[in-house]
């Protein structure tokens, strides 16, 4: 611990220093403004919430100092110029510290355009999702300051505390406390008043998720404001009052699944009409049922699927993955393709399209595991060389790569793909 905070200031001096002191920097305006689709909403004195309204709109805090920017989160690529622009009306100075709560592409994504050449504080299990996500790794990876536990650094004369949440809404959630602005930024952690998201693939925990929002109204400073990844800012009686209407929607959910009720059943009876305004964007009400089922662990052992059960490879892995990751997707897999009589569809082309879903998805190691079943089950498939080659080189293994593309060249010497990866692979 205490190595990891000389580190921290270490660097965090680096990356001061390294520019000369300015005057006041540009003032914003009292009330909330908007640049480029980017509310400005000033919370204290230098602290600004940054708002972008477009698309799956989501938070970025931002607080500004004589000489400097500290971030908390970067939001989306395709929309960090918007954010830049926005930071550009409230200061001149540039980005030198970006504290990211956790690693979904929506609070990580903007970092190559926002933050650089700045230091960066995260877990490291977010840093593995950055680094899958963005072509970032060359510049940053001589700039971070890894969050094992807690942590405390100085920023413009204040003291912020961040905080190690594990297994929570992932495996890399943060929460930062900025201790004299009494502002907490807790991320994904809290989506008051709309169902939360708990990313089973990304180790999240719905019972630890659920425990850990009663768990921060308790320990935050009562008239603390509330800084969530997505909405508006809350009070820690926002937090409470979202725990009870949490607590009581799944208590019902669990009768009814008690009763070994389908997803359908349950959504047709009604008993969530009460919560029908927490259902936003992907997370409609039968997703929140399923998410809750299997949060509750409840998932193997009763048939709740009704007319929805899986009834191909790709539907059954897909809900594995969703589960508990690659590991248990992989067992899955292999042990349906075991089964003579599974009444589970298997099909090549399931494999290569749940494969692929994966890889959009960043999901690098899943993709490689299905692609690797692939070429097992279907060694004489040329196409499944092929995706297991292409997996290989994006994970850097040029060796394997090159006798997969072989291989497939081999079954199907029409394979255009194959020869032109391999004639550029040659000239590098």
């Amino acid at each position: 611990m205490e190595y990891a905070r000389i580190v921290a200031a270490l660097l965090l001096c680096l990356a001061l220093a390294s520019f000369a002191y300015s005057q006041d920097s540009t003032s914003a305006a009292n009330d909330p403004a908007l640049v480029d689709g980017v509310r400005i909403i000033p919370l204290a004195e230098d602290h600004y919430l940054l708002h972008v309204e477009e698309g799956n709109t989501y938070n970025i805090l931002a607080v500004t100092a004589p000489d400097g920017v500290l971030l908390v989160d970067t939001g989306l690529p395709n929309l960090a110029e918007r954010v830049q622009h926005a930071l550009e009306s409230i200061t001149d100075q540039p980005v030198r510290i970006v504290i990211l709560t956790h690693g979904h592409g929506d609070h990580v994504g903007g970092l190559p355009v926002l933050g650089p050449d700045a230091v960066i504080l995260a877990h490291q299990n977010a840093l593995m999702d950055v680094f899958f996500s963005l072509e970032a790794l060359p510049r940053i990876q001589g700039n971070v300051v890894l969050v094992e536990d807690t942590l405390e650094v100085m920023f413009n004369d204040e003291r912020i505390r961040i905080e190690y949440v594990p297994n929570a809404h992932t495996t890399s959630d943060l929460i930062v406390h900025f201790t004299d602005a009494n502002l907490v930024a807790v991320g994904d952690l809290a989506f008051p008043f709309k169902y939360p998201y708990v990313d089973y693939s990304y180790g999240g925990v719905f019972i630890t998720y659920m425990a850990n929002i009663l768990r921060m109204a308790d320990d935050f400073d009562p008239g603390a404001t509330v800084v969530c990844g997505h909405g508006v800012p809350c009070s820690c009686e926002d937090l409470v009052a979202y725990h009870m209407q949490l607590e009581k929607n799944v208590g019902l959910l669990k009768l009814s699944l008690d009763r070994a009720e389908t997803y359908q059943q349950i959504e047709k009876s009604g008993i969530l009409a009460e919560w029908d305004d927490y259902a936003s964007g992907f997370i409609d009400q039968e997703f929140w049922i399923r998410q809750v089922h299997l949060g509750l662990g409840q998932a193997d052992q009763l048939d709740l699927w009704g007319e929805q059960k899986p009834t191909t490879i790709h539907e059954l892995a897909t809900e594995a993955f969703m589960q508990t990751g690659p590991d248990h997707m992989e067992r899955v897999i292999r042990k349906t393709f075991a089964e003579e009589n599974s009444p589970i569809e298997t099909s090549s082309n399931d494999l290569v399209i749940l494969g692929y879903k994966l890889l959009q998805r960043e999901h690098v190691e899943a993709s490689h595991r299905v692609f690797r079943i692939l070429a097992d089950e279907y060694p004489d498939y040329w196409n499944a060389w092929d995706c297991l080659g292409e997996v290989e080189l994006i994970m850097g293994d040029t060796t394997n790569a090159v006798e997969h593309y072989n291989k497939s060249l081999e079954l199907n010497p029409d394979n255009t793909n194959a020869v032109q990866v391999l004639e550029g692979l040659k000239t590098e």
